[in-house]
């Protein structure tokens, strides 16, 4: 919802501007997610384990859900209906980025 709430202007029509604000959002979960983990288990231990393995997941699949949402919608307003979009879903399904050339 965040991805989609940035990207939901006519303004930010290019894959790379999904790319980048997908990867950003996905950063903000996994630095709150990993305070959560952190204050349930007092150990820095996962502090260290979320800085690395983190990264791999939440920044590359948010920056990828932004790239395909941003490609499906182009210069238009983002609606309901870009979600429901043949091509995201099969972008979000199988994760590869071969989706995006048209």
């Amino acid at each position: 919802m965040f991805i989609a709430y940035f990207l939901r202007g006519q303004e930010k029509k290019y894959i790379l501007n999904g790319l980048l604000i997908g990867a950003a959002v996905g950063v903000g979960v996994a630095v709150f997610e990993t305070a959560g983990y952190i204050a349930k288990s007092h150990s820095l231990t996962v502090l260290y384990l979320r800085g690395a393995l983190a990264l791999g997941d939440h920044v590359a699949w948010s920056g990828l859900t932004g790239a395909a949402l941003a490609m499906v919608k182009g210069d238009k307003p983002l609606r309901v209906d870009h979600l429901m979009d043949v091509r995201f879903l099969m972008f979000k399904g199988s994760g590869k980025p071969t989706v995006l050339v048209e």
